[in-house]
Order: structure tokens, then sequence, then C-alpha cells
């Protein structure tokens, strides 16, 4: 029996991440279409019927881009919910002249005048890599007014959104080389429940020549 199910399956694709995910997909599908729509019930049963067509399938190259194309997604989906929302908070510092009259006056007008050109700068700007909110205006503050200048301070705030490129594991993911070829031994669980250290088949896989 066991050289058997050996010599059926060589060559064959086998089971991987694509498959478990669409066998996991296909029984909620039947369990949920069965109590509310045959939709759902026969999309569920044409999941099972491609998850083993990928099992016995002999083009290995093919399912296992499929494969790749899927860990791609699935890892931009738990990426996109990793993600840190985060508020950033900046101050800009206005220092104007305070020399024409000593209560400052003429200081402030010119202040109130560098203020609307910083907010035709900042004001409404998205970019800050991944700012998905609009820069907004929080307050204004009086540091300081004396005989020599006044100080006023504008703060802002907007959302940040930190990324995977922006932590270690973004850089250790960029230094890592191309992924070329794979090279696969196969060793069939034996009648004890564990490998028995005879390989029973290989499989060598070229990403070059899949491109």
């Amino acid at each position: 029996m066991k050289g058997w199910f050996q010599r059926f399956m060589a060559g064959r694709y086998g089971f991987d991440q694509f498959g478990g995910f669409l066998c996991i997909s296909s029984l909620i599908l039947i369990v949920i279409g069965a109590w509310v729509s045959p939709v759902l019930y026969w999309l569920g049963l044409a999941a099972i019927v491609y998850s083993y067509f990928r099992i016995l399938s002999r083009n290995t190259r093919k399912r296992y881009s499929e494969n790749l194309k899927y860990l791609s997604y699935q890892n931009r989906v738990t990426t996109w919910f990793g993600k840190q929302q985060v508020r950033f908070n900046f101050a800009v510092i206005l220092m104007v002249a305070n020399t024409e009259d000593e209560q400052g006056l003429t200081a402030w007008e010119k202040s109130v005048d560098l203020k609307k050109e910083v907010f035709q700068a900042i004001l409404g700007a998205d970019d800050i890599q991944a700012g998905r909110d609009w820069i907004q205006f929080e307050s204004l503050t009086v540091l300081d007014l004396n005989r020599a200048a006044l100080t006023v301070q504008l703060d802002f705030s907007c959302q940040y959104e930190i990324s995977d490129n922006e932590t270690r594991h973004g850089g250790d993911i960029d230094r890592l080389g191309r992924f070329l070829r794979m090279y696969t031994d196969v060793d069939v669980i034996g009648d004890k429940g564990r490998p028995d250290g005879q390989i029973e088949a290989k499989m060598h896989i070229n990403l070059e020549q899949e491109k």
C-alpha cells in the first residue's frame, strides 16, 4: 500500500500553504452554504475539487508559482493589519524682530503674515511618506515677547503610518538575495508514524527558467 501511494504521488505537486487555505475556506463555505445559500455551498465544493487538483497536479512549477502569489497576497494582508498608526506632532517657531514699538503690535502683525505663509506651505499636505491624513493646525502659542523679538509657536499634527519598510524586519527582507531555485527531498512518513530516512522523491524548481 505504501509503495503504491509513493509511486502514485511521484512527480505530483502535493500540499502547500495555498492548498491549506483552499481546504479551510471550502469547509467554511460548505458549512455556511448549507444553512444560508446554495451558491456558497457549491463554491465550497469547487474549492475542494481545485485543492485536490493542485495536490495531484504534475505541473509543479505552475502550482509553485500559484503558491508564491498566494503568499504574497497573504503577506500584504498581514502587513496591513500589522501597521502601526501614530499621531505625529510638530511645531514651527516664528521669531519676529520687535524694535519698532514696545507693545509689539507691529511684530504681531508681521507674525500674522508669516503664519499665513506657513499655512499656505504645509496645511493640507499629505505626503510625509504614508501619512494618510491631512496636516492639521492645532494651536498657536506666544512663547516670548521682549524688546528684541516676538516668538510664536505654531503647532501642527498629522496621521503617520509606520510601514514594514521602516522597521528592522523590512531591512532584513531587503538584504535577502533573490530566491532563484529550490531543492526538495521528500521523505514519506513510515509505518511507525515518523520518517524512515529514505528519500522517496526529489524536486528541483528553477524560478529563472520559470520566467
